[in-house]
């Protein structure tokens, strides 16, 4: 399900967005596009709600209405097998659009590998998708950002809240937008100018739990550990308590500050 967009929505530095009242996933709206050719490298979707919203690993995101729901097609100017850097390029920019709305700038904090936090619980969430081996021969990623920003879900694996408990002037849909679209821009521009080594860097300053213990779960088993930084390709790296360095490519961070 599609639907038709309720608005075309001009944005800074001259960005543009698809504005939908409902659809089943703004990520499903970009991947479709892409794959009929119609990709806009920079442009945005976004909708009030979504019916079939999901996460990591294809979990359930709830998608209340007046909350934030958004994705950012990009024409891949790395390599594919690189993709997952712009995960930390999403965090960054949603860590600053956050940031800049709410008093306590010190209570923003990012948890591996794609969550936004604020004061320790989950704020926002990114899903990456990519799509490759189009006739054009070009490679794409979709960029799925999600922000609570009027309500929070209960009863989640993870202690969640919302944007607005932080704000004096509750945030609409299409200021958050504005303010995601040109972080999104400035953190773009930092992977594009600088490397991944500068976004890793700047993403760590941020990191929830960042040497102190931590627990990782990797399919059905649980790893305790040191959380020592990321890898150079964005991977979470744990010193075990038998001295060895584990490097975890995909898992779910279950426990911070044990």
């Amino acid at each position: 399900m599609t639907g038709h967009p309720a608005a075309f929505l001009d944005l800074p530095g001259g960005a543009r967005a698809l504005v939908f009242d409902e659809i089943d996933s703004t990520n499903q709206e970009a991947l479709r596009r892409i794959r009929a050719g119609e990709g806009q490298d920079g442009l945005w979707i976004t909708a009030k709600t979504q019916t079939s919203g999901r996460g990591r690993r294809g979990r359930e995101w709830l998608s209340a209405r007046g909350n934030f729901f958004a994705s950012v097609l990009v024409k891949l100017r790395i390599p594919l097998a690189r993709a997952s850097e712009l995960s930390f390029v999403a965090a960054l920019a949603a860590g600053q659009s956050i940031t800049e709305l709410i008093a306590n700038k010190g209570c923003v904090s990012f948890k591996w590998p794609n969550d936004i936090l604020i004061d320790g619980k989950k704020a926002a969430g990114i899903l990456i998708e990519s799509e490759s081996g189009l006739k054009s021969k070009e490679n794409w990623v979709v960029a799925g950002i999600g922000i609570n920003t009027s309500s929070a879900p209960e009863g989640v694996r993870y202690p969640a809240t919302f944007l607005n408990n932080y704000i004096s002037d509750k945030i609409n849909e299409n200021k958050m937008l504005e303010l995601l679209s040109k972080a999104w821009i400035r953190s773009l521009a930092v992977l594009d100018e600088e490397g991944f080594g500068v976004v890793r860097k700047l993403w760590l300053n941020k990191a929830e739990g960042l040497a102190r213990e931590i627990c990782v779960r990797v399919g059905d088993d649980d790893y305790k550990g040191t959380f020592e930084g990321l890898g150079e390709g964005g991977e979470l790296v744990l010193r075990l308590a038998d001295g060895k360095k584990m490097e975890i490519i995909a898992g779910d961070v279950t426990e911070l500050n044990l």
